[in-house]
């Protein structure tokens, strides 16, 4: 049975090509490697080749638990820091983060780094798109309401990346490493600055009383 499998993992990687690999069809290829336990018929970097389509996937999140168990059974776990500081690269440190934790490997790869670059990005995000809606303010393209609530989509940008470091340092017991305080008092600040950006925004109901004393 487990020459057949062999055999039949064998065939069907032949005729595929990697980038023809969707995620669901390279889990179901890991899980039946780790289930017959032929991770050493197989190059372990050619393996991690398929780690790499499923975590890449933006659909992947629940599918990461599986992954860390199928790269335990494989013999892949002393090659996934690679694949952390290529998920990084690409911009995808919330992913990063995760696989560090199922595969426990905070001890090779620190996790908290991957949500400071993760908030840093999203606050260039959020800088790039407050100088974008200046430019546009300073060139008349776009009124005063209009600028309140790009200034107000800028806030909340980081409002929620700002939520999601506060999930993560909470569900993995980071405080030690990252202060909650700190984001939590800037979660209030932009808070404040979201709250004032909204009420500077003038309701239908006040522009239709601005209109009407304006007859």
């Amino acid at each position: 049975m487990r020459e057949r499998a062999r055999s039949l993992m064998v065939a069907w990687k032949g005729k595929r090509k990697k980038e023809e690999i969707v995620a669901f069809e390279a889990l179901m290829f890991l899980q039946l490697l780790a289930s017959f336990r032929l991770g050493e018929e197989f190059d372990k970097n050619e393996l991690l080749g398929f780690v790499e389509v499923i975590v890449y996937d933006p659909q992947s999140n629940g599918k990461l638990k599986q992954v860390g168990k199928c790269c335990q059974v494989l013999g892949l776990v002393d090659k996934a820091p690679e694949l952390v500081r290529r998920l990084a690269k690409r911009g995808q440190q919330l992913h990063a983060v995760k696989f560090i934790h199922e595969l426990k490997l905070a001890d090779k790869c620190r996790p908290v780094p991957l949500l400071k670059s993760y908030l840093n990005q999203a606050r260039k995000g959020a800088r790039k798109l407050q100088k974008k809606t200046n430019m546009r303010i300073n060139s008349g393209a776009i009124d005063t309401k209009d600028a309140s609530i790009s200034h107000g989509e800028v806030l909340s940008k980081e409002f929620t990346a700002l939520k999601t470091v506060h999930k993560f340092i909470k569900e993995y017991n980071l405080e030690s490493e990252y202060p909650i305080e700190v984001i939590e008092k800037r979660m209030k600040m932009v808070e404040l600055q979201m709250a004032k950006k909204k009420s500077a925004v003038p309701q239908p109901e006040q522009q239709q009383n601005q209109s009407s004393s304006d007859n």
